[in-house]
């Protein structure tokens, strides 16, 4: 399996293609914007996006959905329970009723779900705290797990937002401690890191 990433739209929001080589099947995991850039990216790989995995609801990690489903018709998978579709100030209004209408229409999946990439079986962890829906992506065979804002190099997720809470944020990071310190994490924003690094680094992994 390999990893592309795809840094979109203006708050630099982190999305994967994640596919099978020997197959050409593969993943958008949070496509937030900027879906040409995406469909170009997979298409010089030579990527079939089967399905389309969402980490949460926020905007800029479902902008570019439409695209990918008219490219390719492919399924999207998000979290069972509400996901505020922040923010609320005006110049997002379109953001926002397009989440809403995508997170409506998406395939609700579970904690410990699955569902298969190519060659690849990908667990469903439910990681509430930066969002009430928020879930991670772990291929425990190849090592790596897709955090969205729930665990980044060095810190973690916001809980501010409506829906989010920090009790069940420190919840969620205790239970990706457990996995093993050198599963790679590839979050939401910023730059990859493990969870080995994260437990060492991250005051976040210890409370």
């Amino acid at each position: 399996m390999r990893v592309i990433t795809i840094v979109t739209g203006t708050l630099e929001e982190n999305c994967y293609i994640y596919y099978d080589e020997v197959s050409g099947e593969g993943a958008a995991i949070d496509p937030g914007g900027d879906g040409g850039r995406i469909i170009e990216a997979a298409e010089s790989a030579g990527v079939n996006i089967a399905v389309v995995a969402l980490t949460h609801g926020h905007f800029d990690h479902v902008g570019a959905v439409p695209d990918l489903i008219r490219r390719w018709g492919c399924d999207v998978l998000a979290g069972d329970e509400p996901d505020e579709v922040w923010p609320k100030r005006r110049g997002f209004a379109v953001s926002r009723v397009l989440a809403k209408a995508i997170l409506r229409d998406s395939r609700k999946i579970h904690d410990d779900d699955t569902f298969s990439v190519g060659g690849a079986s990908l667990a469903v962890i439910a990681a509430p705290g930066h969002t009430a829906g928020s879930v991670c992506y772990h291929d425990s065979s190849a090592g790596v797990l897709f955090s969205g804002d729930t665990l980044f190099f060095g810190s973690v997720g916001r809980t501010d937002f409506k829906t989010g809470n920090r009790a069940a944020m420190m919840k969620s990071l205790a239970a990706l401690a457990k996995l093993p310190p050198e599963t790679v994490v590839y979050p939401g924003h910023y730059r990859a890191t493990t969870i080995g690094y994260e437990l060492a680094h991250n005051r976040y992994m210890g409370e």
